[in-house]
């Protein structure tokens, strides 16, 4: 695909519009060159009722235009120029793809977007079981059997959050024997020994995965908890261990973020653990006394790490400070505990939480993050039927990653947390590219051509957006497409937040069409994705 986008980049890019590449090719410096363009564009007939030609025009105008270059550093214009003269040293293949998909939106028809019907969705989403059919819960059950035996456990010992926790495997050599490995995989293993880059993963989430290697189903599940090798787009550079933070952090005027408890159920690269997970008693009082001095606030959320990770009689302590306070009006529990080890949830802890819900009053509730549907078990379900019954609200919270964004995936995910009862709290895309690799346009195109297709109560969701700067914002928020990097095709948003605007990057576009690629997708199933801006 990037052979074909550079050709195109050499004969054809500016040529999608007449005259262009003459012009340009004739322009003494940036200011003429941005004349004669935007001078070309005025001079374009609108094709009626075209969105995508308006949204390409006015995308082609701004990323071009002196305000912008200025804003960003970003001069797209001089490369514009150099293209145009013959020179394509230093542009991106995935620049191209962009500056190809906007030029062509001038000038041909509108009737490149694909839409897909009911059948093609069908097609495409039984590619995507759920942990709740039939044939994979047998395939997990033989998991099951092979890892308590080279564990040394029994069947009512794997039922023990206990011994789930402390058989949770960290070591390559353990866990090359309980599954087989790619040799991706184990080079990723190897650079996180060499980096101290840690890692772990549960007995029982480790059941989730397929026996042998090749990713047909399992890969999301495999690439949230083994690390990449590094350098390879799955670690930052510069990731360290964090410190123990402030135990209060105001999330908004009515919401704050309290963290008694550090540590996880289970690490992945992509959550290092922190360098304390302790947290004592007084400083523990202290930030729940907190909330009384500030009647304001109303919603208290329990992250930081995984609270449940703490001993029942803690957990019940920490709810029963919060509880007393009369203007709270809902305690989140953010969990993975319902996604790496449903033991967690015995009837003690159930009863536990259950005590401090009151209807119309005082809202328990857990946030967990279920990513793919394969993650979603009959253990799992029960769980959550369980905390409902007992008057808790499960919510969930997906990350958008390029291992649920396969056409058609993160549909199938929506209709297996549905099933299971699991509440959507919003789905979440991390900006800045380099870790998660889902370009905006990508999360636009599942919204408007996959989403829309099932019930209503099988697609209600809340996408969000979080920037590198740490704004959560909805997927609809006033945001402007203001350049498109010529060295990496990395697109270049303005996003209003309600302190300002900031500038973030978003992942190229190609670069996610190639992963697609290599899973053996056809990008053509794609070929709307340049429509969304």
């Amino acid at each position: 695909m990037t052979k074909a986008i550079l050709d195109i980049g050499r004969r054809e890019v500016l040529s999608r519009l007449p005259g262009l590449k003459q012009r340009l090719a004739g322009a003494s410096d940036a200011e003429e060159g941005r004349r004669l363009f935007h001078g070309m564009l005025d001079d374009l007939e609108p094709r009626r009722a075209s969105l995508r030609f308006l949204h390409a025009r006015r995308a082609l105008e701004t990323i071009t235009g002196r305000w912008a270059e200025e804003l960003t550093g970003v001069r797209v214009m001089d490369a514009l120029i150099e293209l145009a003269k013959g020179r394509v040293e230093g542009v991106a293949a995935c620049f191209l793809y962009e500056l190809d998909g906007l030029l062509s939106a001038l000038t041909e028809p509108d009737d490149s977007q694909r839409r897909l019907g009911e059948g093609q969705a069908a097609d495409f989403i039984i590619r995507y079981p759920a942990g709740t059919e039939r044939d994979v819960y047998r395939c997990r059950h033989k998991n099951r059997v092979r890892i308590l035996n080279k564990l040394g456990g029994s069947p009512s010992q794997w039922d023990d959050w206990i011994w789930q926790t402390r058989n949770t495997v960290r070591e390559r050599g353990l866990l090359s024997e309980l599954v087989n490995l790619s040799d991706e995989e184990t080079a990723g293993l190897e650079a996180a020994e060499t980096s101290g880059i840690r890692w772990s993963v549960t007995p029982y989430y480790l059941s989730l995965f397929d026996e042998e290697s090749g990713g047909l189903y399992d890969q999301a599940l495999r690439n949230r908890v083994l690390p990449p090798v590094v350098g390879a787009g799955g670690i930052d550079e510069g990731v360290e261990p964090g410190g123990a933070p402030l135990l209060v952090e105001p999330l908004s005027p009515f919401s704050a973020l309290v963290k008694p408890c550090l540590a996880s159920p289970q690490y992945s690269c992509y959550e290092p653990p922190p360098s304390e997970l302790d947290v004592t008693d007084s400083k523990l009082r202290s930030a729940l006394e907190w909330f009384g001095d500030n009647p304001e606030v109303c919603e208290a959320v329990i992250g930081g790490g995984d609270v449940l990770c703490l001993t029942d009689s803690k957990i019940e302590g920490i709810l029963a400070g919060l509880s007393r306070y009369k203007h709270l009006r809902r305690i989140l529990i953010r969990s993975n505990f319902p996604v790496v080890m449903p033991q967690r949830f015995t009837t003690l802890l159930t009863k536990i939480a259950s005590r401090f819900a009151k209807p119309a009053q005082l809202e328990i509730a857990l946030v967990t993050r279920f990513c793919h549907p394969y993650e979603v078990t009959p253990e799992a379900v029960t769980v959550v039927a369980r905390l409902r019954q007992a008057g808790v609200t499960v919510y969930n919270e997906a990350l958008y990653t390029p291992d649920n964004l396969r056409r058609f995936e993160f549909a199938a995910l929506r209709r297996a947390l549905r099933t299971a009862q699991i509440e959507t709290s919003c789905n979440r895309l991390e900006m800045g590219g380099k870790r998660r690799g889902v370009p905006l346009a990508r999360v636009l195109q599942e919204y408007h051509e996959e989403a829309s297709l099932f019930p209503l109560h099988d697609s209600v969701q809340m996408p969000v957006v979080e920037t590198a700067e740490g704004d959560t914002l909805p997927l609809w928020s006033s945001r402007e497409l203001v350049s498109i990097r010529p060295d990496d095709g990395r697109r270049v948003y303005l996003f209003q937040t309600g302190g300002g605007t900031v500038l973030d990057t978003d992942s190229p576009l190609l670069d996610f069409l190639e992963q697609m690629r290599n899973r053996g997708e056809d990008p053509e199933d794609y070929a709307s994705l340049r429509q969304y801006i």
